[in-house]
């Protein structure tokens, strides 16, 4: 392996995880936004938003705000394109 390649692959790295911190921001501001404007009474639990390969997944703190979380998801998908963030799948935990 010559030194170009590794420079190619590093810069290459370094490109992947620019973009993965600039996703996850844009989606921490949209649930927020969601939370504020759909599900203000989920506004004081603890959710984790993750982007993984293409999905979105969004673990809650019990069944109960999962649940609830679904029947709001029109809403979840409406904030979602409005802040032009694009998934093939919304995972509820």
């Amino acid at each position: 392996m010559t030194f170009r390649n590794v420079r190619g692959a590093v810069e290459k790295r370094v490109r992947i995880l620019t973009e993965n911190s600039r996703s996850d921001y844009k989606l921490s501001r949209a649930f927020t936004r969601f939370l504020d404007e759909c599900f203000t009474e989920g506004k004081g639990l603890a959710f984790q938003t993750s982007f993984v390969n293409n999905n979105i997944i969004i673990q809650a703190p019990n069944k109960t705000a999962a649940n609830e979380l679904i029947l709001k998801t029109a809403d979840l998908t409406r904030i979602l394109k409005e802040e032009k963030i694009v998934c093939m799948r919304i995972i509820i935990r």
